[in-house]
């Protein structure tokens, strides 16, 4: 058996203790008590981390097993939050391996592999003997600026063609981010002091994946979408997106990040609906009256450009340090032909199925505080922005040709027609397919 204490802060301005994550390892398995510090709880300024984790002196535990036999993950959801995403645990099992480390990775290995600097959000890890150094904290390496992108691309490519050093792989693992799935990347600087996200091509790429999701990205800001402030470039012939960190405010201040997941209290690989999200935002959300129109928005946004990869990690809410949260900008848009897949969402519309419907969402306008004439004019502002994706993708971006053609199907004609003509008053809604 294993014990770890772990002291947790929340830092906005300045840290502060929340409470304390207790963890052990009993026959190879793995479980964590949370228990809010009192300190937190008397204070004024004291919030719940997340729905799930209500501001109580009790204590809360993880790791069991549910009703279904299923062993729960060990650590709470807005922690896990914080943890390396697929792309980071590669990278932390290939320096194990290199180190000659043997075993398995715990929960909390992989967490505490970030760097405490680019860790998403504002939780910040720390030993009890090690007062005042947060984990993982390596002083030693500073976050690479920008003009970097092509040394980072080198490192990212070795691991991806199993030729890594382990300064590739401590490269690549001090900088990286979980925002995101299992693509390449790394977090970098401008000269402004400003944090970005690079995310990088992979070698069995069929397409410009940077190029989509830039398109995409431009493509929502145009329809009034608020999306997360992004910009294509292109290093040693590859393309690379930039993505501006939404969880930092100029002056570097950190604002407390939690997934969809974790709103809602969602397991990996669970079934939910946006419609689920939509009641979160009403119970625990500081503007519904905004919000609500805006996931609306960015659900109908996501059919017309097939974003089929919507999963709950990929909507975020930020703490708006009243108590209360906000979604955060839009990110991770990412079109996918629908000559590669069909066009199922991973997040449903509605409990009656994962069909990316334009017509569904219409439907269910109601549940996201939208009058059926304030629902049809935002669809007509989304699908003319949507029916010009060729013109924005050659004037801003300066697609090529090939790359145009592989996202075409993504872009599905009928689908925005059919968009276009629902967001007339005189449609009735019940427009069957292919109509």
């Amino acid at each position: 058996m294993t014990d770890q204490k772990l002291d947790i802060y929340i830092d906005t301005d300045k840290p502060w203790l929340v409470g304390s994550l207790y963890l052990n390892i009993l026959k190879g398995h793995e479980s964590g008590t949370f228990i809010y510090a009192p300190s937190w709880l008397d204070s004024e300024i004291a919030f719940a981390i997340s729905p799930a984790l209500p501001l109580t002196r009790t204590p809360f535990s993880f790791g069991g097993i549910n009703a279904t036999g299923q062993r729960m993950p060990p650590l709470p959801a807005v922690v896990r939050d914080g943890s390396p995403d697929r792309w980071g645990r590669i990278l932390v099992n290939r320096l194990n391996k290199l180190n000659g480390k043997k075993g398995t990775t715990s929960e909390v290995d992989y967490l505490l592999a970030l760097d405490d600097r680019t860790r998403i959000g504002a939780l910040r890890y720390q030993k009890p003997e090690q007062s005042g150094v947060f984990l993982a904290d390596d002083r030693k390496m500073n976050i690479p600026p920008i003009i970097q992108l092509s040394a980072l691309n080198h490192a990212a490519n070795a691991v991806l063609k199993d030729r890594e050093t382990s300064k590739d792989l401590k490269f690549l693992l001090g900088h990286g981010s979980p925002v995101g799935g299992a693509r390449p990347k790394s977090v970098v600087v401008d000269s402004d002091g400003q944090l970005y996200i690079a995310k990088f091509s992979k070698p069995d790429d069929t397409r410009n994946i940077a190029f989509g999701e830039i398109l995409c990205m431009s493509l929502a800001k145009i329809a009034r979408i608020n999306a997360a402030s992004a910009k294509l470039t292109k290093v040693d012939g590859q393309s690379i997106s930039i993505i501006k960190r939404f969880d930092r405010n100029p002056d570097q201040n950190r604002f407390h990040f939690m997934s969809a997941m974790t709103m809602i209290d969602a397991q990996e690989g669970q079934t939910e609906t946006y419609i689920s999200i939509a009641n979160a935002i009403r119970q625990v959300g500081s503007n519904p009256d905004i919000d609500l129109p805006e996931l609306w928005s960015r659900m109908a946004f996501g059919v017309l450009v097939s974003n089929l990869d919507d999963h709950l990690r990929n909507h975020g809410f930020l703490h708006d340090r009243k108590g209360l949260w906000r979604l955060s900008p839009a990110y991770d848009i990412n079109p996918v032909p629908r000559s590669e897949r069909e066009p199922y969402l991973e997040t449903w519309i509605d409990e009656d199925g994962p069909e990316a419907s334009i017509e569904k969402v219409l439907q269910n306008h109601i549940h996201f505080g939208l009058t059926i004439e304030q629902a049809r004019s935002r669809l007509e502002t989304i699908a003319q922005v949507c029916s010009d994706w060729h013109m924005v993708a050659k004037s801003a971006l300066h697609a090529k040709s090939s790359d145009i053609d592989d996202f075409a199907s993504a872009f599905d004609s009928q689908e925005i027609a059919k968009a276009l003509k629902l967001s007339q008053k005189s449609v009735n809604l019940s427009i069957s397919p292919g109509d």
